[in-house]
Order: C-alpha cells, then sequence, then structure tokens
C-alpha cells in the first residue's frame, strides 16, 4: 500500500483522485469476473444454442436466460447456458 503525503492539496483534487481510484478498482474486479467466471457475449450464446438474436431476446424476456450488465456490456453466465443447452 502506498504512503500518502497531503501538502498543499485542494479539496476538488483530492476528490479526483479517490474518484479515480475507484473507477480503476471497478474496472479491474469487472475484467476480473469477466475472466474467471466465463461470462458470454451473446453472440457466443446464440451460436451455442444455434439460436437467432430474435429467439435470445425472447429467452430474455421469458426468464429463460439472465443477462447481467458488467460495465456497459451484456453478458450470460456460462453456466447457466449450458444448463439451458442441456434443457433443449
Amino acid at each position: 500500500m502506498e504512503n500518502i503525503i497531503l501538502t498543499q492539496t485542494t479539496r476538488q483534487d483530492l476528490v479526483k483522485e479517490i474518484l479515480q481510484g475507484v473507477q480503476s478498482l471497478i474496472k479491474e474486479s469487472q475484467d476480473k469476473d469477466l475472466f474467471e467466471n466465463e461470462w458470454l457475449t451473446a453472440k457466443e450464446v446464440m451460436t451455442l444454442l444455434k439460436i437467432t438474436p430474435t429467439t435470445l431476446w425472447n429467452y430474455d424476456n421469458k426468464g429463460l436466460t439472465q443477462p447481467q450488465k458488467i460495465g456497459t456490456r451484456k453478458r450470460y453466465h456460462k453456466p447457466q447456458i449450458m444448463k439451458l443447452l442441456e434443457r433443449k
């Protein structure tokens, strides 16, 4: 952990630094989550299930698939999609 020494730092500069640090941690967490939990894109899900974009949209609305927003991206949890594939 880094030591922080504050000398003639304005409140705005301190808040800006803190926000940048928090944003960096959030991005790292999102990237790690995508890698470790095996999240799939909509295109990958459509390929696995052999369905069209309209069918995937219908699955989302019916609750058969549960996409998660990770940052600005919509992803599907691979184990849940694999269970759906087995049922299909």
